[in-house]
C-alpha cells in the first residue's frame, strides 16, 4: 500500500489532469480535437488552410502559431498512451513498446526518489527484453539495476549477477552498433557512388568480412539483421542473383528460428527481388506472398510490397490480377495518407493500368477516363535523379499518346507534336547503364512517327533497336523494378496492335 501512496504522491505532483489524450473520450471537444480529425481525414494540404479555417488568416498568426505549438504537445503525450494491443502490434512489437514506457516510468520514479517499484518495473522489463533479445535495452537495464544494488539496497550478490549481465550486453550492444554503422555507413556510400559498383562491393564486402564470424557465436535480431543486409548489399552488387536467393533462404530460416516476423518479411521481399533479376517472376510472387502474409497492419512497408506484387503479376501478363491488387491498396483507408514518395509510385502504376484498360487488357468495375494531364501534372519531376521515376511517366504518356494514332490523323498530328520534346530529353538522360534498355524502347516508340504510323515501316525502322533491346539482359540486371513496369517486350507488342 505504501508503494502505491508513494506512486499517487508523485502523480499529483506531476498534475496528471493537465495531460491531453488525443482521440480520447472527453465532455467537450476541443480545438485541438477538431485539429486532429481534420489532419486524419486530409482536409489540410498547408499550415495557410489551417491558419484560414481556425482563424480566417494566414499561418503567420500568433493565435494559429499558439494552436499548432499546443497541438503538437498534446500529440507528443499521445504518445505514451497508445495501446499496442488496440493496434494488433506482433508480440515483439508489442513487448518493444510496453518496455519502453516502464523504462521511461522507472526512471522519471527513480529522479523522483521512488525507488523500489522503479526496481520492479525495470526487472520485470529485462525479463521481457531477454525474451526478445532487445539488447540495447538490457544493456540500459541491467546498468541501471547495477547501480541500484551496489549505491541503494546494497546486496552484493545481485550486483555481482547484473555486473556480468550487464558487462555481457554491453559488449554485444557494441558489436550490434557496429554492424550497423557498417550497414548504415555502406548504404550512405552505395548512394554516393552509384557509378561505381566495384567500389560499392568492395566497401560493403570488407565490412560483411569483419563482422561474419559474429553470426556463429551471437542470435540477436540487430546482428543477423544489419550483417545479413550488408552480405544481399555485397551479392546484389556483384550481380551474383543465384548466391544472393541462397543467402536470403539462410537469413530466412534464421529469423523463423528465433520467430522475428519482421526479419522473415524482410528478406522475403529480398528473395524475391531476386526471383525478379533473374526473370523468375512466378518463384518472386511465391517470395512476395509470403512477406505479405506476415504485415499485420497496412504500413509503408506493405505498400511497399503490394507495388512490387503488382509488379510481378504485370510481368506474368496477369493484368487482371494486378488490376484487383491495385484496387485492394487504394481503397484502403489510410491510402491517401501514405508519403509521396510512395504513393507517386502507385500514382505511376494507375497509369499503367489504365491504359492496358484502354487496350482492353483489364476488365475494369466501373468505366472511368484517365486524365493524362492531370496525371503528368499530379506527379512532379525529380531533380536529384530524373532517371528513375520519369522513365516510366515518359513511356506511359507516349504510349496514351499513339493509342488509336494509327487510324486518326488529328492524333497521329498531336502524338507527333507532344513526342519531339520526349525524344529531347531521352537523348538528354537516358544512355548506357541502368537506363540503356529504356532508351531503347523509347527509341522504339519513337519510330512510329517517324514510321508515319505504318506498322511496316514502322518494324523496318525499328529493328536496330529491337535488336538492342533483346540484347540487353545484363542492363536489366542492374535496373530497379521501378523502372520496367511492364515488360518492354510486351509493350512493344501493345503498341503496334493499339495504332
Amino acid at each position: 500500500m505504501e508503494r502505491l501512496k508513494e506512486l499517487i504522491r508523485v502523480i499529483n505532483r506531476l498534475k496528471v489532469n493537465q495531460i491531453s489524450v488525443i482521440g480520447n473520450y472527453r465532455p467537450r471537444e476541443t480545438m485541438s480535437d477538431e485539429f486532429y480529425e481534420k489532419l486524419c481525414n486530409n482536409e489540410f494540404k498547408n499550415d495557410d488552410e489551417a491558419a484560414q479555417y481556425f482563424f480566417n488568416t494566414n499561418s503567420d498568426n500568433r493565435n494559429y502559431k499558439l494552436l499548432k505549438k499546443r497541438f503538437e504537445a498534446n500529440l507528443i503525450n499521445t504518445v505514451f498512451f497508445i495501446d499496442a494491443k488496440q493496434n494488433n502490434f506482433t508480440s515483439s512489437q508489442r513487448a518493444y513498446y510496453t518496455i519502453l514506457k516502464e523504462m521511461a516510468a522507472a526512471k522519471i520514479l527513480i529522479a523522483r526518489g521512488v525507488g523500489y517499484l522503479s526496481i520492479e518495473l525495470l526487472e520485470r522489463s529485462l525479463q521481457k527484453a531477454e525474451k526478445f533479445e532487445f539488447t540495447e535495452m538490457a544493456a540500459e537495464i541491467t546498468k541501471i539495476l547495477k547501480r541500484h544494488y551496489g549505491t541503494r539496497d546494497l546486496d552484493e550478490q545481485l550486483f555481482n549477477y547484473y555486473k556480468q549481465l550487464s558487462e555481457h550486453y554491453q559488449k554485444l550492444t557494441q558489436i550490434e552498433d557496429l554492424a550497423e554503422e557498417y550497414f548504415v555507413e555502406s548504404n550512405l556510400f552505395s548512394s554516393n557512388n552509384k557509378n561505381n559498383p566495384n567500389a560499392i562491393q568492395k566497401f560493403a564486402a570488407s565490412r560483411f568480412e569483419e563482422l561474419k564470424p559474429h553470426l556463429y557465436n551471437y542470435t540477436t535480431y540487430r546482428l543477423h539483421l544489419y550483417t545479413r543486409l550488408l552480405q544481399i548489399q555485397v551479392l546484389s552488387t556483384q550481380n551474383n542473383m543465384e548466391q544472393m536467393l541462397k543467402a536470403c533462404e539462410e537469413a530466412i530460416e534464421f529469423f523463423i528460428s528465433i520467430n522475428a516476423k519482421s526479419g522473415i518479411q524482410l528478406f522475403s521481399n529480398r528473395k524475391a527481388l531476386a526471383h525478379y533479376q533473374l526473370r523468375q517472376y512466378e518463384q518472386g510472387k511465391i517470395a512476395i506472398k509470403k512477406a505479405l502474409e506476415i504485415h499485420v497492419l497496412k504500413s509503408l512497408s506493405w505498400f511497399q510490397d503490394m507495388y512490387f506484387y503488382l509488379i510481378l503479376c504485370l510481368h506474368t501478363r496477369e493484368y487482371q490480377e494486378a488490376y484487383n491488387t491495385y484496387q485492394q491498396v487504394v481503397q484502403v483507408p489510410n491510402y491517401g495518407q501514405i508519403p509521396n514518395e510512395i504513393s507517386e509510385f502507385w500514382k505511376i502504376a494507375e497509369a499503367y493500368i489504365y491504359y492496358l484498360i484502354a487496350i482492353e487488357k483489364i476488365e475494369a468495375e466501373e468505366d472511368k477516363r484517365f486524365k493524362l494531364n492531370r496525371f503528368l501534372n499530379e506527379v512532379p519531376e525529380f531533380s536529384k535523379d530524373k532517371r528513375i521515376r520519369n522513365v516510366p511517366i515518359l513511356i506511359v504518356q507516349i504510349l496514351f499518346l499513339l493509342q488509336g494514332s494509327g487510324k486518326s490523323i488529328s492524333k497521329q498530328n498531336l502524338a507527333t507534336e507532344r513526342i519531339n520534346p520526349i525524344e529531347q530529353y531521352c537523348s538528354r538522360y537516358l544512355r548506357k547503364g541502368n537506363n540503356f534498355r529504356s532508351n531503347c524502347f523509347i527509341k522504339m516508340l519513337l519510330q512510329i512517327p517517324n514510321g508515319y504510323f505504318n506498322k511496316i515501316a514502322i518494324e523496318r525502322k525499328s529493328i536496330k533497336y529491337v535488336k538492342l533491346l533483346k540484347e540487353s539482359d545484363v542492363e536489366f540486371v542492374t535496373q530497379t523494378y521501378e523502372i520496367e513496369l511492364i515488360p518492354y517486350e510486351h509493350l512493344w507488342e501493345m503498341a503496334l496492335d493499339s495504332l
